[in-house]
Formats: structure tokens, C-alpha cells, sequence
């Protein structure tokens, strides 16, 4: 989900772009601010800012957990074999004291 949001960023960084150009365009004309909105492209510059600097945070904990779940999974497989070996040697070991003759005295 996260790597579909970031193939959408492409559009969106388009959308800005043109916003980008059209404020400068506008700003050629030495008009003021807009009395509408208070939307500005300052705002609009931070705000995309912003949004770079978070993707990058989720990037770097979507890495971090990676790791961690590797990390899990190979303790999870030698755990796995740990107790297969010692299933193995209880197994044998039950069978060699059934199969033991004599008395317990």
C-alpha cells in the first residue's frame, strides 16, 4: 500500500508543479494576496515539505520493521530446529529406557 502511495506522489508532484509555475506567473502580474483562499504557495511549499519528510520517516520504519521480521523469522527457524533436536533426542531416549531389560532395584 504504502509503495502504491508513493507511485501516486508522481501526479501529485506534477499538480504541484503547475501550481509552482502558475504562482510565479501571477505574481508577474504584481497582483496581491488572494482574499478566497489561504492557500499560499509558501503554505504549499511546506506542506509538500512536509510530506517528503514524513514518506521518508515510513520508509525508514517500514526498513527498520523489515529487519526486525527477518530477524524473528531466523530466530523462529532456529528455534524450530532447537526443538526438533531435542524432540529427536527425547524420542530415542524413551525408546532406549522401554526397551531396557532388567529390574529397577
Amino acid at each position: 500500500a504504502h509503495e502504491q502511495f508513493k507511485a501516486s506522489l508522481k501526479t501529485a508532484e506534477d499538480d504541484f508543479n503547475q501550481l509552482a509555475a502558475l504562482d510565479k506567473q501571477i505574481k508577474s502580474f504584481n497582483v496581491g494576496p488572494n482574499p478566497y483562499t489561504w492557500f499560499t504557495m509558501e503554505a504549499l511549499e511546506d506542506t509538500w515539505r512536509n510530506l517528503q519528510k514524513i514518506i521518508k520517516e515510513r520508509d525508514e520504519e517500514l526498513n527498520r520493521e523489515h529487519q526486525r521480521q527477518e530477524e524473528n523469522d531466523m530466530l523462529r527457524k532456529r528455534f524450530a530446529q532447537a526443538a526438533n533436536q531435542f524432540h529427536q533426542w527425547l524420542t530415542e531416549t524413551r525408546s532406549a529406557m522401554m526397551e531396557g531389560s532388567g529390574t529397577l532395584d
